[in-house]
């Protein structure tokens, strides 16, 4: 039987959606939008996805899943009739397959006759699935943090606003809680123009002329290029390429422009103003390619559609250069502050910090630490006495103001306090190493005594934890166990040591 094809375009548009559920959740609705056309015959699957809304296109989607007929066999035949009567069992077969009892008929099984029936599936209508399933196939992506608004009793990520369903050249009306699906798209916040979306090829173009790119490898690949050109043009190189990711899911029109701050924050710790400009303004920072130290300037990627012009850019560029120039000399005073202690004097408080629920403060966590160093150091062939000392320091930073403010340079602090301090080198090394790896794609400690202390501070919490009955249960690891049990098999491999 012939059937027809048409295209398929579902647009989904909401509030900002942080960047980390950009790609998340088009990638559930394609999931959910396959599960509930499974029957019906269909082509290529794209999706799209910006901060404001996410788009599935299929092509050559049938009209009706394909009709079947097929024979169900049932219980055998001399349990279903007794002298010609249907029994129970006929009555309730029949009954499930929605046929009348004389519908059936007996032919020969594997094991002798049995009853059967002739049933038809398939049929369904893609737009009659489209109009029941699509508000399920949106609001069941299973979000880390929902929220609710209005008066409406859904709830999302962000606040919907919009849902378009275009199938071949009609738009199918559907519900999403209290939306209504529409035929007009818009595009960016600073350029609102409405225009009727007739397919999806047309839907790309006008958006782009209305300041979005809606495929988001394209907004990448722009993205890279215009990093790329404006280093060459400064002289200078990127290392942080890691952030492009979450850069890319947080415009909808990449604009790159360069931004500088006081040279003479470039006193302050590299890696503190690298971690201050990636982690809270999501900018690039730069170096040098002579020698591949930092700059006091910067790569800022825009969400505006004239950040070219010269005014709108230096209005951007001071924007910047205030929010990253308050954070660079709160954190000035804040290290000025941490070195008028020395770094053990800071862990005199660790007695009054909690570790986990149950499990006694941090203070007794470390004892616990340099106990086990005379154990493991030999096992690691590393220097016991410098493992016992980096043991007693390495969760000292924990109370300094620059760890309060910027919590992901626990370690790095430590270590260059305890670099003021002098401390000899493979204490402070092992001080910073000790959180290594935090990840599957993370180093592993590069000195002995780092991996040892990494290593019995992950065992430590594995054997404190589960004997405080604390152990992972499901998808929940709040402790991050698995992490720790992942990262102690990782240690023991990079290091070659056999237990």
């Amino acid at each position: 039987m012939s059937m027809s094809m048409q295209d398929l375009l579902i647009i989904v548009g909401c509030e900002e959606l942080p960047a980390r559920y950009v790609h998340y959740s088009v990638t559930k609705l394609k999931n959910n939008i396959i599960t509930l056309l499974k029957n019906i015959e269909h082509g290529d699957i794209k999706t799209f996805a910006t901060p404001r809304r996410i788009a599935i296109s299929i092509q050559s989607v049938a009209t009706e899943a394909a009709s079947e007929e097929k024979i169900v066999t049932g219980p055998p035949a001399d349990r279903a009739f007794v002298n010609g009567e249907p029994t129970k069992a006929a009555m309730g077969f029949a009954r499930g397959k929605g046929v009348d009892v004389s519908a059936l008929q007996i032919v020969e099984g594997p094991r002798g006759p049995v009853v059967a029936v002739k049933v038809q599936t398939g049929g369904e209508s893609t737009v009659e699935l489209l109009q029941k399933g699509i508000q399920d196939a949106v609001l069941k992506i299973d979000f880390e943090k929902s929220m609710r608004w209005g008066s409406g009793s859904i709830s999302w990520a962000r606040p919907l606003h919009k849902l378009i369903v275009l199938f071949g050249n009609t738009h199918i009306p559907c519900r999403l809680g209290n939306i209504v699906s529409s035929s007009n798209d818009e595009g960016h916040r600073l350029f609102p123009t409405s225009f009727a979306v007739e397919n999806v090829n047309q839907w790309i173009s006008k958006m782009l002329e209305n300041k979005v790119y809606v495929d988001r490898e394209q907004r990448r690949e722009v993205c890279t290029q215009q990093l790329n050109t404006l280093c060459t043009d400064l002289s200078a190189s990127i290392k942080d390429w890691d952030l492009l990711d979450e850069v890319v899911d947080l415009v909808e029109f990449p604009k790159t422009i360069r931004c500088e701050f006081p040279e003479d924050l470039l006193e302050l710790p590299p890696r503190l103003l690298v971690e201050a400009m990636k982690l809270h303004q999501r900018v690039f920072p730069l170096y040098n390619q002579a020698d591949g130290s930092l700059r006091a300037d910067f790569l800022v990627i825009t969400n505006h559609p004239y950040a070219d012009q010269p005014d709108v850019a230096a209005t951007i560029a001071e924007g910047n250069k205030r929010v990253l120039t308050a954070r660079f000399y709160d954190a000035k005073f804040f290290f000025a502050e941490d070195r008028k202690k020395s770094l053990l004097e800071h862990g005199t408080k660790l007695t009054t910090m909690r570790w986990v629920r149950k499990g006694g403060t941090v203070a007794e966590k470390v004892a616990r630490l340099e106990k086990m160093s005379s154990t493991w150091a030999p096992v690691f062939e590393s220097d016991t006495s410098m493992v016992q000392r980096a043991a007693l320091l390495c969760k000292c930073d924990l109370l300094t103001q620059m760890v309060y403010e910027f919590t992901d340079l626990q370690g790095h602090v430590g270590k260059l306090l305890a670099e003021f301090d002098g401390e000899p080198q493979s204490v402070s090394e092992a001080v910073e190493e000790h959180y290594l790896p935090r990840g599957a794609e993370d180093d592993c400690p590069s000195t002995k005594e780092g991996l040892t202390l990494a290593f019995i501070d992950r065992l430590d919490s594995l054997q404190q934890c589960f004997s405080l009955g604390l152990q992972p249960k499901g998808s929940s690891d709040p402790l991050g166990l698995r992490r720790a049990a992942n990262g102690l098999v990782r240690i023991l491999l990079s290091s070659n040591t056999p237990l």
